[in-house]
């Protein structure tokens, strides 16, 4: 720090020996002691302020930059789901007018009225009955818009799908 060598040391030695006297040097070298160690200790509590300062600035960035992610993926997000919102109202109203009556006699071919005259779409293939007109979440949309011959579950037609076959040791 001070760029004090052995040979300085040595004459700053000799001057405090003969300034202070042999007598009184024990007692000069611990006052210059616990002030050197005040001095220490001073130092270091400002080293820890100035680091805990800057912890505290690191810190308030840190959350700066937090908040601002949060923002950012919240409004990713809602807009998202105003897309998906608007695709699902979208194809709600494309499967409504697919299932409108279009030929002449005001009857289509998929579509059959009960006799209590509940709005249900007949899939003739399947044997089941929806009604395209209550459609309210994405998994009822995906079921309304998977072709009757294809498995939910698996994805594959049941009718070319290979059977399983269990093997028998004879």
């Amino acid at each position: 720090m001070f760029d004090i060598g052995t040979s300085e040391l040595l004459i700053i030695g000799i001057v405090v020996l003969l300034a202070v006297g042999p007598k009184d040097l024990p007692v000069f070298l611990r006052t210059v002691g616990k002030y050197v160690g005040a001095i220490k200790k001073q130092a270091g509590e400002f080293r820890q302020h100035f680091d805990e300062a800057l912890r505290e600035t690191e810190l308030d960035q840190l959350r700066k930059d937090v908040s601002g992610l949060k923002t950012d993926v919240e409004k990713t997000v809602r807009d998202a789901t105003r897309d998906i919102e608007s695709d699902v109202i979208e194809a709600q109203n494309a499967i409504k007018a697919d299932n409108k009556p279009s030929s002449a006699n005001g009857t289509s071919a998929t579509k059959m009225s009960s006799a209590n005259g509940n709005n249900e779409t007949t899939d003739p293939d399947a044997g089941t009955s929806r009604d395209p007109l209550a459609l309210e979440t994405a998994e009822d949309l995906a079921g309304a818009l998977t072709p009757p011959s294809v498995d939910a579950a698996s994805g594959t037609d049941p009718e070319t799908a290979p059977a399983n076959v269990e093997k028998t040791n004879a």
